[in-house]
């Protein structure tokens, strides 16, 4: 059988940026640190918004590479926004240019602007929160400011906001009771047979469909017949019991897709150490043929309401 899991935090509040509170805070490790490099929203505009400005121990050399790439690219977005501005506002809509490891949305209102940006990955959103200035805006911030916030975020899609009065930041948001729920599972005791079938649930309907169904049939053809993944990026590594296979995906927004659409275990690295293998945390997936697509729940708060997973089917 299965369990709905109300409102899962994969790693504390507000997703993978870490949760007020958790032990884990300002770790290098993974696993919550992310969001203790967050700064309060300045009083003042920021005069380079882009600017590299990261934690000199946490931003590496592969994460500067990202943020200077992104830098750039909003750079760019913003002169292009800029020269559309008139004497009224600025406009309601701005073709925005495609970045390399996120995605840009463009949002009018009128005497200012907003844009959405999506990182592509986990390791695009570590190289923002550890290399950029990034901000936190709390609820009174964005009542009291006028900052834009979504007025809904897919769970697991980390997104983080720029308005030029504030520069980058995020939302603190906790999720509210009974959305965002779905259903996780007990590690398999024997290879599932159909690992990458879309069940059928009350939740997996429209663009979540899609996205799951595009997502599985990859996974399942580059796994069963060797063909390229557009969609992800599959790294084999090697552990006691056989090859396991950690999966980026590269829209971090199939995450949620997937968990009203498939079946995806969830576990600790203590529980598949006894069973012989390991994964990475969310925002990414994991997959071995013995144990099917599974994630990585840090702590037992991620599951809310519901500690533990139901057996699987």
């Amino acid at each position: 059988s299965s369990q709905t899991g109300t409102a899962f935090r994969t790693r504390g509040f507000g997703g993978p940026f870490g949760a007020p509170g958790d032990s884990n805070a300002g770790s290098s490790s993974g696993g919550g640190g992310l969001r203790a490099l967050f700064t309060p929203i300045p009083v003042a505009p920021p005069p380079d918004p882009f600017a590299l400005n990261g934690n000199a121990t946490l931003c590496t050399a592969d994460s500067i590479a990202k943020a200077r790439q992104l830098s750039s690219e909003l750079a760019t977005a913003r002169a292009r926004i800029e020269s559309a501005r008139t004497p009224a506002g600025y406009p309601a809509a701005v073709a925005m240019p495609p970045l390399t490891d996120a995605t840009l949305t463009y949002h009018g209102l009128g005497p200012t602007y907003a844009l959405s940006i999506t990182p592509k990955g986990s390791g695009m959103l570590r190289a923002v929160a550890t290399c950029m200035a990034l901000h936190i805006a709390r609820a009174d911030d964005v009542t009291q400011r006028k900052l834009f916030a979504p007025a809904s975020s897919l769970f697991f899609v980390p997104q983080i906001t720029f308005m030029p009065a504030a520069g980058l930041y995020v939302v603190a948001r906790a999720p509210r009771a009974g959305q965002e729920t779905f259903r996780v599972y007990k590690l398999p005791a024997t290879p599932p047979a159909q690992p990458f079938t879309v069940r059928a649930a009350a939740s997996c309907t429209g663009d979540a469909k899609t996205l799951a169904t595009q997502a599985l049939d990859e996974l399942r053809n580059h796994f069963t017949i060797g063909s390229p993944s557009a969609s992800w990026t599959i790294t084999a590594h090697t552990a006691k019991s056989g090859m396991w296979y950690e999966l980026d995906p590269g829209d971090p927004s199939v995450i949620p897709a997937l968990l009203a659409c498939g079946r995806i275990a969830a576990t600790t690295t203590e529980e598949l150490a006894q069973r012989g293998f390991a994964g990475t945390p969310v925002p990414e997936l994991n997959y071995t043929p013995r144990l099917g697509l599974y994630l990585i729940r840090t702590n037992n708060r991620g599951f809310g309401a519901s500690p533990s997973p139901s057996p699987s089917p």
